[in-house]
């Protein structure tokens, strides 16, 4: 995404959006930035698509008060448990 021209970015992030709410039956108003990367074109951009947050790759627990399309997250191994999850806070 971030080395996509504005009309790229723009035509390509509503058809994707477009493909998935057809196919799912609902509105699609989050995204995962793909490997990432983003920048402050890319959150613009899918911010003027309709985009109300979104999730990068940079570790750690996203608090109140983060930009909405620039969240953290976690890494959840397989067989973790809710207590595991709850430790982390």
């Amino acid at each position: 995404m971030t080395g996509m021209s504005l009309g790229e970015l723009t035509e390509d992030t509503a058809r994707s959006r477009a493909i998935l709410e057809e196919g799912l039956g609902v509105t699609v108003n989050r995204l995962a930035y793909p490997y990432g990367a983003e920048n402050e074109f890319v959150r613009r951009t899918v911010a003027n698509v309709g985009f109300q947050a979104a999730v990068t790759c940079n570790p750690g627990i996203s608090q109140l008060g983060d930009d909405p399309l620039r969240l953290r997250r976690i890494d959840v191994p397989g067989g973790c448990t809710p207590g595991w999850l709850l430790g982390l806070v």
